[in-house]
């Protein structure tokens, strides 16, 4: 019995030593399975996955880009051969209590308040959903969508129309005025249109020959064919054949833009929405007073209406109690286009919510105005702003933006969602089980981001983005997120903070996380009591702080419990924290493989 135990142990000992003689190898051959799993906005499934690594903690990447282990450090010079994007959004629509997404593979998400079955997910519930939620029969062949204060609308790959959710006006267009928490096809559109705009409780499309139809609640006018008629099917807007490039619909009132630059708009005129100079409410389109005619962009909100010119200049006009104007709230509301001030750098999108306005500028970053009670502008506040304030966070990534009511959302150029505003309904789709507004941006959990790496430590996760950004999310007592300190922990993805690019490689240790930098440099968070960050202080961290010494050359980065460890292009390992246990060595030159 004795021999047969030491042969055993021989035979591991042999055996633990030939592994470690593969540290060099490829294993490319090699594939192992994993149940499927959610965590965070981070989508892993049961697949057969590649080992890039010969390690104890491996990191496993799958073949169709889904993460499918939990391991230590990685990044490019650590064993991962490529970006693998995961589900993105390429639009996102902000309705009256809720959102949706259009995702990169024609499928649409939605989350927020169901009262009406506005979701579109087969049902009508009395509690928010507060996570997206695939909008039923869309999962995939959607190319664009819109939202409004109840119902929303997509177009398919085909050129037909489907609406879903509120339907006591017609809305729907499907012939009936009855709620559909299912989407349902929108009567005679089926081959020819080519955009589509949910307002307040109508909806207005854009053909392939120029022309627009409308339908829904007309009381205003706002569907444009001369009458105050609702419609649960669409009309011809009166005027308007073949010159139209872009419509929007707003709460009670529509508007258009003319192939010559010229904008024209129709329905409730109190505020002076319309901008032909009076405050009357009009059934057929008129034109828009003192614009010049190069108009490239239109949004038109609750009760106002702005506009982008070709040289990336806004104007607005309507209501203005709010400051959702932008020019300094000089009068209550304005019957004709006024400028918004302080905006320097060129807008390339507008979008006018309920009353606040915000502009995605030409280099990514976003600016917001108006009514802020529920932080809808972004700035960290809950102040009225009167003039253009930028949004936190959001300097250089933002490919889309959208308003309505009294929240905000953006898709980032890596296919991340963020909002912020009012929560009241879960529309934010931040937290599960939470109505807390929030006044930044923060991310939508459930739409997927494209991720390079992923390292776990003793009770938090980090991962490095595809644009060599960091998140974390899990325990946060001593700062390992890296978020501020903004909570005890997370179970939703973090930003880590000043760490929006630039990294290359992560590492997580017991409750501290370092990061190597595309510089060569290290920053390090969270536990600091043995000194495991490196700064030279015992103090924790609840952001990023660099690690003294370590400004360039260094190639890998790994993080212990206690301990942290770098490698050195030169060759030199350099480690510092907890040595209770000579875990810190004594400086040696290696030769990286």
């Amino acid at each position: 019995m004795i021999k047969t135990r030491y042969r055993i142990m021989l035979f591991l000992v042999v055996l633990l030593f030939c592994f470690s003689c593969l540290g060099c190898t490829s294993w490319d051959d090699r594939s192992i399975y994993y149940e499927e799993e959610e965590v965070g906005d981070i989508r892993v499934k049961d697949k057969e996955i590649d080992i890039y690594r010969t390690k104890e903690d491996v990191d496993a990447v799958d073949r169709d880009g889904c993460i499918d282990n939990f391991g230590s450090d990685v990044g490019e010079d650590m064993g991962i051969k490529s970006c693998y994007p995961f589900w993105k959004a390429n639009k996102v629509a902000a309705g009256g209590g809720f959102t949706c997404a259009l995702i990169d593979n024609g499928g649409v998400k939605c989350w927020g308040i169901n009262e009406d079955g506005e979701l579109g997910i087969g049902v009508t519930n009395e509690e928010s959903v507060f996570t997206p939620k695939l909008v039923w029969g869309l999962s995939r062949g959607v190319v664009d969508i819109s939202a409004g204060w109840s119902h929303a609308c997509a177009i398919l790959s085909t050129g037909g129309v489907k609406c879903w959710g509120d339907n006591r006006y017609g809305q729907l267009g499907d012939g009936s005025t009855l709620d559909k928490p299912i989407p349902v096809d929108v009567i005679n559109l089926s081959l020819e249109v080519v955009s589509i705009s949910a307002g307040g409780a109508h909806t207005c499309a854009l053909l392939s020959s120029g022309g627009v139809k409308c339908w829904g609640y007309n009381r205003y006018g706002q569907l444009g064919d001369g009458t105050t008629e609702d419609r649960n099917t669409p009309v011809d807007v009166v005027g308007l054949a073949g010159d139209v490039v872009m419509i929007s619909a707003g709460g009670s009132h529509t508007c258009a833009i003319l192939s010559d630059g010229r904008v024209k708009c129709w329905g409730e005129n109190m505020y002076g929405q319309l901008g032909d100079g009076t405050k009357e409410n009009r059934f057929t389109p008129v034109d828009v007073l003192d614009l010049p005619r190069d108009v490239v962009y239109i949004s038109a909100g609750e009760e106002h209406t702005c506009i982008v010119l070709s040289n990336g200049w806004v104007k607005c006009w309507g209501d203005d109690g709010r400051g959702q104007l932008g020019n300094g709230r000089k009068s209550y509301y304005s019957l004709v286009p006024v400028d918004v001030e302080k905006l320097s750098r060129g807008v390339k999108l507008i979008s006018a919510g309920g009353d606040h306005t915000c502009a995605l500028l030409s280099d990514g970053g976003v600016k917001c105005w108006g009514y802020n009670k529920y932080g809808q502008l972004g700035d960290g506040t809950r102040e009225d702003k009167y003039v253009p304030v930028d949004v936190k966070g959001l300097s250089t990534e933002v490919i889309d933006i959208s308003t309505r009511g009294t929240h905000t959302c953006v898709v980032l150029s890596s296919g991340g969602i963020k909002c912020w505003g009012n929560n009241m309904y879960g529309q934010l789709g931040i937290r599960e089980f939470t109505r807390t507004h929030s006044s930044v941006p923060e991310d939508v959990k459930g739409i997927y981001v494209g991720v390079k790496a992923i390292t776990a430590g003793g009770s938090h996760t980090c991962i490095l983005t595809c644009q060599g950004g960091v998140k974390c999310w899990g325990d946060n007592e001593s700062g390992q997120l890296g978020d501020g300190g903004k909570n005890y922990y997370s179970p939703i993805p973090m930003d880590v903070e000043g760490l929006s690019s630039g990294v290359k490689g992560i590492s997580a240790g017991g409750a501290h996380t370092c990061a190597l930098l595309s510089t060569g440099g290290v920053k390090c968070w969270g536990d600091n009591r043995y000194g495991q960050l490196g700064d030279g202080t015992y103090e924790n961290r609840f952001t990023p702080v660099d690690v003294v010494g370590l400004s360039s050359d260094v190639v890998l980065v790994e993080a212990g419990t206690y301990h942290t460890c770098a490698f050195t292009s030169n060759g030199l390992i350099k480690c510092w924290g907890n040595n209770q246990r000579d875990q810190l060595g004594v400086s040696k030159s290696f030769t990286f493989c």
